[in-house]
């Protein structure tokens, strides 16, 4: 982990990604945050992240700047559908950053799906044989306590 650095995007209505982000300082790993809004702010504290605060054509550009210095090797987000998170999955990507992709509902309502790697816009979803493809994936059950309700 100590040669991991972190970029976490907008989460859960909850302190699951603070509580990760604890989890992976705690190996050594470097964590970062770009928030959006002051709901990204407050499920992250104590903790301190930087802001986006310009137009969304400005984020990509805004994005390689942030994740080139110091240089991220992955990026978390909850899902890749909202706009600024498919950029920013594309973004990584292309740049060789691993795009951890979390979703909620996925395989059961209350869930947390953690979809690891570079392969983008859902390993997982309608008609999927989880057989094949489930390998690899962590899932969380809101009983764990990590739930985002």
């Amino acid at each position: 982990m100590k040669n991991r650095i972190f970029l976490f995007l907008q989460g859960p209505a909850s302190p699951f990604f603070r509580l990760v982000a604890d989890s992976l300082e705690a190996e050594g790993g470097r964590v970062l945050r770009s928030n959006f809004c002051v709901a990204d702010m407050i499920f992250w504290q104590p903790k301190k992240g930087s802001f986006f605060r310009g137009r969304k054509s400005e984020w990509p550009a805004y994005l390689r700047e942030f994740t080139r210095h110091p240089a991220v090797t992955d990026m978390v987000m909850l899902g890749d559908g909202r706009d600024y998170h498919a950029v920013a999955a594309d973004i990584g990507q292309a740049l060789g950053i691993k795009v951890h992709i979390v979703e909620h509902g996925y395989l059961r309502p209350d869930w947390l799906t953690v979809e690891p790697g570079t392969e983008i816009r859902g390993k997982l979803g309608p008609g999927v044989d989880l057989k094949a493809h489930g390998q690899g994936f962590v899932v969380i059950p809101a009983s764990s306590g990590y739930s985002y309700l």
